[in-house]
C-alpha cells in the first residue's frame, strides 16, 4: 500500500511537471518557424513568410506585416519564409528568405534593411550582435558582418554548408553549422575550431548559453556543455557533469 501510494505520488508529480502545455488559438495556416518574446509581445513567424504577434501569451494573435515589402515591392508574407528573430535594443530584426527586415514600433511596420544583394545571400538563418557589430548566418554557409547596422556587409567565413547559430559569449563570438563549432575573438576577422570532444558527425548543431556556460545540441546526439569557452566539451550523459 505504501509503495502504491509512493508510485501514485510520483506519477501525479510528473503529470504536474510535464502537463502544463496548452495549445494556443493559432496562428494557423503554416508551420511555425520562429518565436521570440519582445517587450509585452510574443512574435511568431511562419515558413510561409507571415509574422503574427500576441499580447496575451498566445491566447489571441494579430497579423503583423504592415509595410513589409522588398525594394521591388514584393510582399514578404506572400513569398518568403521567416527563419529567425533577434532583439537589438529597442528594435526587432527578422531573418527571412529575402534578407533582413526590422521594426522600430513593435511590429506595426517593417522595413527591409539588408537585401540579398548587400548580404551576398538570400536565406538568413541566424542573427546576433556583438558590441557594435551585427552578424548574420545563412543557409548557404556564409557568416557575414556589418558595422553600420546592416547597410553593408562583408563575408567573414564560409566553411560550413549551413549556419545554424551565432552566439556572442564573453569576448568571443561562436558559430555552429553542420558537424562543427567555430569561434572568433577578433570581431569575426578570423575563425578557429571550438569542437574538441564534441560528437556531431554530419549533423546540425544548435548553440545556447546559460550563466556564462556554453551549450551545444547536435541533432540526434546528447547535449554538450563547455566550461572553458569551447576549448573542451562534456556530454550530459557523462559522469563529469
Amino acid at each position: 500500500v505504501i509503495l502504491t501510494a509512493v508510485v501514485l505520488s510520483i506519477w501525479s508529480t510528473q503529470r504536474e511537471a510535464f502537463g502544463q502545455w496548452v495549445q494556443t488559438s493559432g496562428p494557423y495556416g503554416a508551420p511555425v518557424s520562429a518565436l521570440i518574446q519582445f517587450g509585452p509581445y510574443t512574435f511568431c513567424g511562419t515558413s510561409y513568410g507571415k509574422i503574427f504577434r500576441s499580447q496575451d501569451s498566445g491566447r489571441t494573435w494579430t497579423f503583423s506585416m504592415n509595410g513589409a515589402t522588398t525594394s521591388d515591392s514584393i510582399e514578404l508574407d506572400s513569398v518568403f519564409g521567416i527563419n529567425t528573430f533577434y532583439a537589438m535594443g529597442s528594435g526587432l530584426l527578422v531573418g527571412t528568405d529575402y534578407g533582413i527586415f526590422s521594426t522600430a514600433d513593435s511590429g506595426q511596420h517593417w522595413a527591409l534593411i539588408s537585401s540579398p544583394l548587400s548580404l551576398y545571400d538570400r536565406n538568413i538563418t541566424c542573427i546576433a550582435v556583438a558590441g557594435s557589430i551585427l552578424f548574420a548566418g545563412s543557409e548557404s554557409g556564409r557568416i557575414s558582418k556589418s558595422t553600420n547596422k546592416g547597410q553593408t556587409w562583408v563575408v567573414v567565413d564560409s566553411q560550413f554548408s549551413f549556419v545554424n547559430s551565432i552566439l556572442p559569449l564573453g569576448t568571443k563570438v561562436f558559430a555552429s553549422g553542420y558537424s562543427g563549432v567555430i569561434y572568433s575573438n577578433d570581431s569575426g576577422a578570423t575563425w578557429m575550431p571550438a569542437d574538441s570532444g564534441l560528437t556531431a558527425n554530419n549533423t546540425s548543431i544548435l548553440l545556447g548559453s546559460y550563466d556564462g556556460i556554453l551549450f551545444a545540441a547536435p541533432e540526434g546526439y546528447n547535449i554538450y556543455r563547455s566550461l572553458d569557452s569551447g576549448k573542451t566539451w562534456l556530454s550530459t550523459d557523462s559522469g563529469d557533469i
